[in-house]
């Protein structure tokens, strides 16, 4: 049932985004001819504080770049709560997990460190320091006779 009602709405969809390109493409290619377009700019005068500038665009490039800006303020407009459902769940799992960090830094020592319970003789320097000279220099040198400083 649910996976008909899925097939259908997004069938529906189509045919839906299909008449409305075939709507906008019929309006563009009717709608042809030039318009003026006053657009209003500032100016430093105090007696006429704006003015116009005039330009001729064809209607149907005007309607597109207003279904264009409402399509992107509809997009904003969907994708804002979700954006803000999201914020609100990750600041929620940070409180969440600083509490659970403040919860375990307070907890008290049952068992000793790892390092804590090692023996106290001291352990053989490395091969490669140069302070050292033990049986592991000899013992790594070449065996034909030629012995490294």
């Amino acid at each position: 049932m649910l996976r008909a009602i899925k097939i259908l709405s997004v069938t529906l969809g189509v045919i839906l985004l299909l008449l409305v390109g075939a709507a906008a493409a019929l309006f563009f290619s009717e709608n042809s001819e030039w318009v003026p377009l006053a657009l209003p700019y500032p100016r430093a005068s105090f007696g006429e504080p704006f003015g116009v500038h005039t330009f001729e665009i064809v209607i149907g490039v005007a309607a597109a770049g207003w279904l264009l800006a409402l399509a992107f303020l509809g997009a904003a407009l969907v994708l804002l709560p979700l954006y803000l459902r999201r914020a609100r769940q990750m600041s929620s799992m940070v409180r969440k997990l600083e509490k659970e960090l403040v919860a375990l830094r307070n907890l008290p020592f049952e068992a000793p460190a790892p390092l804590e319970d090692l023996e106290d003789e001291p352990t053989r320097p490395p091969a490669h320091s140069e302070d050292f000279q033990g049986d592991l220099v000899e013992e790594l040198a070449p065996q034909g006779g030629a012995q490294q400083p």
